[in-house]
């Protein structure tokens, strides 16, 4: 009986796709990585990208879009000082940011507007409304990026409970982020 999961807070869905994805690694080692993205048409995380075992984190970093946010894990395996073998999964938010004062202000807007949209109790008052129903950042490409953070980042607890077993988490605005060195930090 194949059903997506779906998350309570955002209506977002993990395909089945996601959840035997991240099992096979898990338990398999048949990937070294997983990249995950947000269909915003049909409301379901997918996978955008698989690393096969012979893959590495420079792949995976590689591999992550230099305008866009994505979710991964990656399975490192490293040997320890008592020379164990050993794995942890990392589970890394890949959130892309490009700050300037105009796609500040349209994130300000578009924030506020989920937020009157969600809670109406907030207490927002009618004119900040009318100002982002006017603005025009729902036509602009900087705010379907930042449409797609927002998505992004309400949806993130939803997929860290689906995805079992993940060990750390690291969040990225940038590669030097996440670099490899961090992951090695985090591990021992």
């Amino acid at each position: 009986m194949a059903m997506a999961f779906k998350m309570a807070t955002t209506g977002m869905r993990v395909t089945d796709e996601c959840t035997s994805s991240f099992l096979e690694m898990k338990w398999k080692k048949v990937h070294r990585y997983i990249v995950f993205k947000i269909d915003e048409n049909s409301r379901k995380v997918t996978v955008d990208k698989v690393g096969g075992a012979g893959e590495n984190y420079q792949d995976l970093a590689a591999s992550l879009p230099v305008d866009d946010c994505r979710y991964a894990v990656f399975d490192f395996d490293f040997v320890t000082v008592d020379n164990c073998r050993k794995s942890k999964i990392f589970f890394i938010y890949w959130l892309v940011v490009l700050i300037t004062s105009q796609n500040y202000n349209i994130y300000l807007y578009s924030l506020l507007a989920i937020i009157t949209i969600s809670s109406p109790t907030v207490g927002l008052n009618g004119s900040v409304r009318d100002l982002v129903r006017r603005s025009h950042w729902q036509r602009s490409p900087e705010a379907s990026r930042i449409r797609a953070k927002i998505l992004y980042a309400t949806s993130k607890a939803g997929l860290r409970r689906v995805l079992e077993g993940i060990h750390y988490e690291l969040q990225a605005t940038d590669p030097t982020e996440m670099g490899f060195d961090i992951i090695q930090d985090r591990a021992k």
